[in-house]
């Protein structure tokens, strides 16, 4: 009996083997791997276990000499020990990959900027491709997390997660959407939850408008959206519209999204930017915010998805999401972030209720040019004065003491070395 792909999950050394893992995506891989070698040497699983030892081993490494990425070398030899030492051929010797963590990529990769991939947004051709765009670098989701986000469902056995899902927090009035990552999405598609690691991350404000106009239009064109449809349905055509809704967008559709957007956009290295150059994107962002935003490295790595030291996992899961959820909304995904200066003057106007665009559109009308920040701060100034119906003035700390003696009452100091003095108008 020769390699046949039909009745290759009958062989009963493969049930053996199949039995004996517990992850669904490191089952697929594992299969895959397997399907291969079988279908290189024309023989099925069962016929694999008889062979002789020193003839198996020659086979097994030149299939692996013959894989010129040493990841995929390395994870296909897993694959087979795993499945000879499981039907009892334990003392094959196989030559051991070595990989090291700075090794050169096989295949060339291209991280755009964040100004290059607002631009791919742009040229994403349609609302639900752009959505696809900003949602990959502005959460940083992996690829097959973001085919099995559903609108009204959280698949969770965390009953305090449940109530965090897409439809609830738009209609509670979120602005920073809760995304809630879970184990339970495995089902769904294998790799959804890399590690069965769970965790949270959240939408800006910018994605949250997109992501309500593509719900928009997607209850125009379809009607109703239902809680357990996916996000983001399959575009296949072969479905109804019934089926595609229920069915998750496909890993080749949003690689074909992405790549068309890069070119569209006119990226010099397009032919190189896939969906995890993306979340790489979205890793550069977290790390290149200005200091009045920045968050420190566990609050960085939660927000990837990736393994914490010790406790923090439970800590960081299980309590303080809305604490996240407001450092999450400090974070900059403008191209062009705020500089120091404007992020102090925007607190100092939230401070007081103030609406800052409006003091920057005041101060440009009246200079008629783009305002300095000194020419917006002295209009910030007049506007808290009128607010509180006091005459205040921000000076330098060093010019303190002579507006005190001069009858000047001190109201607060600024981290940027300044402060506010007031009197009665």
């Amino acid at each position: 009996m020769t390699f046949d792909i039909d009745k290759f999950d009958s062989n009963k050394s493969f049930k053996k083997f199949f039995g004996k893992l517990d992850s669904f995506g490191t089952k697929e891989g594992y299969r895959f791997a397997l399907i291969i070698f079988c279908r290189k040497l024309n023989k099925n699983p069962d016929q694999l276990i008889q062979m002789k030892k020193k003839l198996l081993e020659h086979e097994i490494d030149s299939f692996l000499d013959g894989i010129p990425c040493k990841k995929t070398r390395r994870h296909r030899r897993g694959a087979l020990k795993k499945f000879f030492e499981v039907n009892g051929r334990k003392n094959l010797e196989i030559s051991v990959v070595k990989v090291r963590s700075r090794e050169p990529r096989v295949r060339p990769e291209y991280v755009p900027t964040l100004e290059e991939a607002w631009k791919m947004a742009d040229y994403a051709g349609s609302l639900k491709n752009r959505l696809v765009i900003i949602i990959l670098f502005i959460t940083g989701l992996r690829i097959s997390t973001l085919r099995v986000l559903k609108y009204g469902e959280v698949p969770t056995k965390e009953l305090w997660l449940k109530e965090h899902t897409i439809k609830n927090e738009l209609n509670n009035g979120k602005k920073n959407l809760a995304i809630i990552v879970d184990p339970e999405m495995k089902k769904y598609a294998p790799n959804a939850c890399k590690d069965k690691i769970p965790y949270y991350v959240f939408t800006s404000e910018e994605l949250t408008e997109t992501l309500k106009n593509y719900l928009d239009e997607r209850e125009r064109k379809n009607g109703k959206i239902d809680d357990d449809e996916f996000l983001f349905p399959s575009g296949y055509r072969g479905y109804s519209q019934k089926e595609r809704a229920n069915k998750p967008i496909s890993t080749r559709e949003i690689q074909r999204i992405v790549k068309n957007a890069a070119r569209n956009a006119g990226l010099k290295h397009w032919k190189y930017v896939t969906p995890h150059c993306l979340r790489k994107t979205f890793m550069m962002t977290l790390i290149n915010q200005p200091e009045g935003s920045r968050l420190d490295e566990a609050d960085r790595e939660f927000f990837m998805g990736h393994i914490l030291k010790g406790a923090q996992e439970s800590y960081f899961v299980r309590t303080g999401i809305e604490r996240l959820r407001e450092k999450f909304s400090k974070l900059s995904f403008s191209p062009n972030p705020p500089s120091e200066k404007e992020h102090l003057t925007k607190e100092l106007a939230k401070l007081y209720g103030i609406d800052y665009e409006v003091v920057v559109s005041e101060a440009e009308k009246r200079s008629s040019r783009k305002p300095t920040h000194d020419e917006i701060m002295t209009v910030l100034g007049e506007f808290i004065a009128k607010r509180n119906k006091k005459e205040q003035k921000i000076i330098n700390l060093s010019e303190l003491q002579d507006y005190i003696k001069n009858g000047w009452l001190y109201l607060n100091h600024l981290p940027d070395g300044t402060a506010i003095v007031y009197r009665d108008a």
